[in-house]
């Protein structure tokens, strides 16, 4: 069983516990996000892929790779799901990976846990989160609260696994609600930087989309606001399957 003690830092070991086809010697999620994109979108000639198709990806590539200025997010907190499975032993953690993919929880570096923010929303997120306890907060976690606390103090499964659904079925929602909002108001600070002429631009212009693009094993719907990749992902190292990638771009 991997030890905190063998890692420098925790966060690589909670990527190595949670997506380990994803570890690299130092933790670096936008790291895992563009490989990801090249694998799942790739835009090479050596791909076999036409040139329509290409063009395509990379669109989507573009629309999904962050923005200068913008940081790579974790939805599900790295520290939160990787002190429960730090705290279990092999079988404890099989449950609990069993738990997320009942529940359809991406988790690690996984494509699907990660979110693009400018660095603003990106720690007004992790502060909500703190708040709320719902992600583990200083040394050894001695400064969490909440369910964050009653996770880092628990070394019972049972009493873990029922942490996990009540952070599934609560904590998970709020999360999500504060990341829309967040999203929502550094698309209107964005918007307020635009010079009028690119403004009127893009009123004359409308949403630039591309709708059910098609292609061998995905389906992609891309607009001003939201992208959708709709891909059928194997061998992640969680053995998930989730239906829907959301990405917003401001």
């Amino acid at each position: 069983m991997l030890q905190k003690e063998n890692f420098a830092d925790n966060r690589d070991l909670y990527v190595l516990m949670q997506s380990p086809e994803l570890y690299k010697k130092y933790n670096n999620q936008a790291s895992s996000l563009s490989t990801q994109l090249n694998k799942y979108m790739p835009t090479t000639k050596s791909s076999g892929l036409s040139p329509e198709e290409i063009y395509e990806n990379q669109t989507v590539q573009n629309l999904l790779r962050p923005e200068v200025g913008d940081e790579v997010h974790h939805k599900n907190a790295l520290s939160l799901i990787g002190t429960m499975m730090a705290n279990a032993d092999d079988d404890g953690q099989r449950a609990i990976i069993n738990v997320l993919e009942h529940n359809g929880v991406a988790i690690g570096d996984d494509i699907y846990n990660l979110l693009n923010l400018d660095k603003r929303s990106h720690n007004e997120l992790h502060k909500f989160a703190q708040q709320q306890g719902l992600e583990i907060q200083g040394i050894g976690g001695k400064g969490s609260r909440g369910l964050a606390k009653r996770v880092n103090e628990s070394k019972d499964i049972m009493t873990t696994l029922d942490l996990l659904q009540d952070y599934i079925d609560y904590g998970i929602p709020l999360l999500t609600e504060e990341q829309d909002r967040l999203l929502q108001e550094s698309d209107s600070r964005k918007a307020g930087q635009m010079p009028d002429r690119l403004m009127q631009r893009a009123d004359q212009t409308g949403s630039k989309s591309i709708d059910s693009v098609n292609q061998e094993g995905k389906n992609v719907t891309i607009n001003a606001e939201n992208v959708y990749m709709e891909k059928a992902v194997n061998g992640n190292g969680n053995g998930h399957s989730k239906p829907k990638l959301p990405r917003r771009r401001g």
